[in-house]
């Protein structure tokens, strides 16, 4: 079952059901002075003037001490208002980079997509226990 917020920059599943998958953080919205969104369901792709995608998307890690154990950390999207209560610049983060996105001054494309967990195999050349590998 989803669990849609539908913002500016598209759908967004907050839904914790994550089939064997543990989310790092309780999905969910965060209203205050700012909106915080946290999701391991949604990816977040933007296409900038060049044509070139970004794909900014939860990232799943195992414990290499149970490899049974798969955990999600969140893709985290952060909205400031500005003065008519309009999102204003958004924030993308994932575990390993932030994006800002000025919806004012947008040339670019956003959209989002599911989120399907895959383990991927990481290509770093120095090891900083992050968790990936």
């Amino acid at each position: 079952m989803q669990n849609l917020v539908h913002t500016s920059i598209g759908a967004i599943d907050i839904d914790n059901d994550l089939n064997g998958y543990i989310c790092g953080e309780e999905p969910g919205v965060t209203l205050g002075r700012e909106i915080i969104i946290k999701t391991c369901k949604t990816k977040v792709i933007i296409t900038g003037e060049d044509g070139k995608e970004k794909v900014l998307e939860p990232i799943v890690t195992v414990s290499c001490m149970n490899p049974d154990i798969k955990t999600i950390a969140p893709l985290v999207i952060r909205a400031v208002y500005n003065d008519n209560k309009l999102w204003h610049v958004v924030y993308v983060s994932s575990q390993f980079e932030t994006v800002q996105l000025d919806l004012e001054n947008n040339t670019m494309v956003i959209r989002t997509e599911d989120f399907l967990p895959v383990i991927k195999k990481s290509d770093c050349m120095e090891c900083n226990n992050c968790g990936r590998c």
